[in-house]
C-alpha cells in the first residue's frame, strides 16, 4: 500500500474528525456560557465545583482547537482556562466576573467564526480597567470575511458584541436562538442570490420584529432600496463601506430609541379637561404632567422642566396669556413652545393672546389627531433647535459655552451641598498632522469616534464638551483625582487601538490627557486651567498619556 493513499486517509479522517469537532462546537459553546453565566449565582462549595467545571470544558476546548487548525481559539480558551483556574486558586472567593466575561466573549467570537468558516478575528488583549455599558448585539450577515472582520474589530471598541453568519441560510437557522438583537446589518446579495439578504430579513422571526435593519449592497438602484424599505430597513449603505459609517448609523438608531419621551405640561382649571388630554397624549407616547391649579404654574414649570406647555386661555384668577409671558421671561423657559387651548372663537382675543408668547391655538373641541399632530411637530422642533443650540454639531457633545456652564452649575452646586469634582482636558495627539494627510473629512469623522467612545464609557452623571477643535472637556462628579485619572487613561489605550480606516489605508490616533479636582482649586475657571496645565505637561512627555494637575499652593488639604 503506497504513502500516498495511507496519507490521503489519513487526511480523510483527520477531516472527518474536524468536521465532528465544528459540529459539537456550538454546544460547547451553549455550556461554557452557561457554566460562566452561573458563577455570579454560586457561592463557596458550589462556586468552587462550577469554577472546576468550567475551567475543565475551556481545558478541553484550548488542546483540541489548535490540534484542528484553529489557533486563535484555543487561545481565547486557554486564556478563560487561566482566568477560571486563577479564581478557583482563591477558592473562589474572588468572583472577578467582569474578566470571565469578557474572555467569553472573545472565545465565542472566534468559535463563532471557526463554524462559519471564517479566520478567527484578532481582539486586542488590553481591556478597559474600570466596565462600562455594552451597546449591544449586531448581528452581520456578510459573506465577505475581510469585510467581517474589520466590521468585528472596529465595532468592538465601541461597545458592540457581533455575531457574525456567512450566508442567509446560516442566519435563518440560529435566528430563533438569537434572542432580539440591537441591530441585524445585512448585505443584500449572499451566495443564496442577489437579494438573499432581504428574504434573510423578511424571514427574522418574530422575536425580532421590531429589531432595526440595515442594508450594505453595492446595488444603489431606486429598486433595491425600496426592496430594502418594504424589508424593514432603516438604513441603506452603498459599498464599499466605511466601519465608521457602520457605527454612525447605528449610534443614530441607539439615540432615537434612547431619547426620553417629550414632556408636556397640561394646565386647564377643569381636571375633566386636563384628564381627557393628558390621556391622548400618552396614548401617542408623550410623558405628561397634570395641573388644575395655575397658582402653581410657575413652580411646576421649575420642577418638571417640560418640553411644551398645553395652556388654557381663561381661568380663575389668571390668564394663560399673562403665564405665557411670564415664563418667556425667565431664561430657561425663554423657547419652549405654549399652545392655548380655549373655547375662545374671538380672533382679536386669540391674536392678543398669541402676542403673549403663544406659538399656536388650538380651538375647543379639537381632535385628539390634531392635537397630537401639535404637540408633536412643536416640541420635536423645539427639542431639535435646543439641541442645536446647546450641542457640538459635529460630536453631539456639549459645545464650548454649554460644557463651560455645566462646570459652573456643578461647582456651584459643590459649594452649596458639597461633593467632589473632577475635571479632565484631552487633546488629540499630532491632530493638524492627521488633518493635512488624510483631509479634514477623515479628521471630523475621528473626532466623532472620540466623541462616541466618551459617551459610552462615562456615566449618566458625567459629562463631555467638545472645548474647541479636537480638545475636550470632561467633568467627573463625586470621582477622585486617582479614580478620574485611571478612567481616563482606560478610555485613552482604547482610543489608541481603534483602527480608522482611509480607504485601504490604517489609522491609529492617540489623545494626551490633564485631570484636576475641584477641591484643589478655587474656582471652576481655575481648575479649568489646572486641568489644561497638565494636559500640556502630558503633551511635553511624548504625548499619548494622562498627567494629574499640580495642587493649588494653597489648597488646604496639600493635594491628593
Amino acid at each position: 500500500m503506497g504513502k500516498g493513499n495511507a496519507d490521503d486517509r489519513l487526511n480523510s479522517e483527520i477531516e472527518r474528525i474536524r468536521t465532528q469537532f465544528l459540529a459539537g462546537l456550538p454546544e460547547q459553546v451553549t455550556q461554557l456560557e452557561a457554566a460562566v453565566a452561573g458563577l455570579d449565582a454560586s457561592h463557596g462549595a458550589a462556586r468552587l465545583d462550577a469554577l472546576r467545571r468550567a475551567s475543565a470544558t475551556a481545558h478541553a476546548l484550548a488542546g483540541s482547537a489548535g490540534s484542528f487548525g484553529y489557533p486563535a481559539l484555543g487561545a481565547a480558551a486557554a486564556a478563560l482556562e487561566s482566568s477560571l483556574n486563577a479564581a478557583a486558586d482563591d477558592r473562589g472567593s474572588n468572583p472577578a466576573g467582569g474578566a470571565h466575561a469578557e474572555l467569553l466573549q472573545r472565545f465565542v467570537l472566534c468559535a463563532q467564526h471557526a463554524v462559519d468558516g471564517l479566520p478567527s478575528v484578532v481582539v486586542s488583549e488590553s481591556r478597559p480597567s474600570r466596565p462600562y455599558e455594552r451597546a449591544g448585539t449586531v448581528v452581520i450577515i456578510e459573506d465577505d470575511p475581510a469585510l467581517s472582520m474589520r466590521l468585528t474589530n472596529y465595532l468592538h471598541h465601541f461597545g458592540y458584541e457581533i455575531r457574525h453568519f456567512a450566508d442567509a441560510t446560516r442566519f435563518c437557522a440560529a435566528a430563533p436562538t438569537l434572542g432580539r438583537p440591537t441591530a441585524l446589518l445585512i448585505d443584500n446579495a449572499l451566495p443564496e442570490g442577489a437579494l438573499a439578504g432581504i428574504q434573510a430579513a423578511l424571514s427574522r422571526p418574530d422575536a425580532m420584529a421590531g429589531t432595526p435593519i440595515i442594508f450594505m449592497s453595492v446595488n444603489d438602484s431606486q429598486e433595491a432600496r425600496i426592496a430594502a424599505l418594504h424589508a424593514g430597513g432603516r438604513a441603506y449603505l452603498h459599498k464599499p463601506v466605511e466601519p465608521a459609517e457602520v457605527l454612525d448609523t447605528l449610534e443614530a438608531i441607539a439615540e432615537t430609541r434612547q431619547s426620553r419621551p417629550i414632556r408636556v405640561l397640561v394646565v386647564d382649571d377643569e381636571a375633566s379637561m386636563v384628564d381627557y388630554h393628558r390621556a391622548v397624549l400618552e396614548a401617542a407616547g408623550f410623558d405628561t404632567v397634570g395641573l388644575t391649579d395655575p397658582a402653581d404654574f410657575l413652580e411646576c414649570m421649575r420642577e418638571q422642566q417640560p418640553d411644551l406647555v398645553l395652556l388654557d386661555l381663561h381661568m380663575p384668577g389668571y390668564s394663560g396669556a399673562d403665564l405665557a409671558a411670564m415664563i418667556h421671561q425667565i431664561a430657561p423657559f425663554a423657547g419652549i413652545p405654549v399652545l392655548f387651548v380655549s373655547a375662545e372663537h374671538d380672533t382679536d382675543t386669540q391674536d392678543a393672546a398669541m402676542l403673549s408668547g403663544g406659538d399656536d391655538f388650538l380651538t375647543k373641541p379639537i381632535s385628539a389627531e390634531r392635537l397630537v399632530a401639535a404637540v408633536r411637530y412643536r416640541a420635536t422642533r423645539h427639542r431639535q433647535l435646543r439641541n442645536l443650540m446647546k450641542n457640538d454639531s459635529l460630536t453631539g457633545l456639549l459645545n464650548h459655552a454649554s460644557i463651560k456652564s455645566r462646570l459652573a452649575s456643578e461647582t456651584n452646586r459643590i459649594v452649596r451641598h458639597g461633593g467632589s469634582l473632577a475635571v479632565g482636558m484631552i487633546d488629540i495627539d499630532h491632530f493638524k498632522q492627521v488633518n493635512d494627510t488624510f483631509g479634514h473629512a477623515n479628521g471630523d469623522r475621528i473626532l466623532r469616534e472620540l466623541a462616541m467612545l466618551l459617551r459610552r464609557r462615562l456615566r449618566s452623571s458625567d459629562t463631555a464638551g467638545r472645548y474647541g477643535g479636537e480638545e475636550f472637556v470632561v467633568l467627573l462628579p463625586n470621582t477622585s483625582l486617582d479614580a478620574a485619572v485611571g478612567l481616563l487613561d482606560a478610555i485613552r489605550d482604547d482610543f489608541s487601538q481603534v483602527s480608522h480606516f482611509v480607504g485601504a489605508r490604517e489609522l491609529r490616533v492617540s489623545f494626551s490627557g490633564g485631570v484636576a479636582t475641584l477641591d484643589n482649586w478655587p474656582s471652576s475657571e481655575a481648575v479649568l486651567m489646572a486641568a489644561d496645565a497638565a494636559l500640556y505637561a502630558a503633551k511635553k512627555a511624548g504625548r499619548n498619556q494622562i498627567h494629574k494637575a499640580r495642587p493649588h499652593p494653597a489648597a488646604a488639604n496639600g493635594g491628593q
